[in-house]
């Protein structure tokens, strides 16, 4: 399992909407929140998060949601990374090579700068299976769960 991995917005609404089929979500959150591993994160994530846009039928999340959404992005085990210009160069070179979305490429361009092992997204738009400048991306999957006792 990485220690630093970096997680698209679809793996935090799949924790909270706790989406079948998607639970290694809530194992990586679970994880990191018992000081397994340091999650890594973009500023962004926080604009991003607010809709679910699974099978191209955007819901936003509703108020209890968007709390629980603001309550796990503050804990300690999250280590967040303001966009800056560095990041924003990144983000357009990877839009320009890999056709990413903007939003895909501030997430993937963040990863790389905070050097986090994996990016974890359900986002079918990221060129998973791929190591993008030191940074493999992939879906989600969490291994040890029986050691952590999750």
């Amino acid at each position: 399992m990485p220690i630093r991995p970096y997680l698209d917005s679809s793996v935090y609404i799949a924790h909270i909407k706790d989406e079948s089929g998607r639970g290694d979500s809530s194992l990586i959150l679970g994880a990191a929140q018992q000081g397994r591993l340091v999650i890594v994160a973009s500023t962004f994530v926080l604009v991003e998060v607010i809709k679910s846009n699974r099978s191209g039928h955007g819901t936003y999340l509703d108020e209890e949601e968007e709390r629980r959404i603001d309550q796990l992005l503050s804990q300690e085990c999250i280590e967040m990374w303001e966009v800056d210009q560095q990041i924003a160069r990144i983000a357009r070179r990877l839009r320009r090579v890999h056709s990413l979305r903007g939003p895909d490429a501030v997430h993937l361009a963040t990863a790389i700068r905070a050097k986090a092992d994996v990016c974890f997204a359900w986002d079918g738009d990221y060129p998973v299976g791929l190591v993008v400048e030191g940074v493999e991306v992939m879906k989600p999957y969490f291994v040890g769960q029986a050691e952590l006792g999750l």
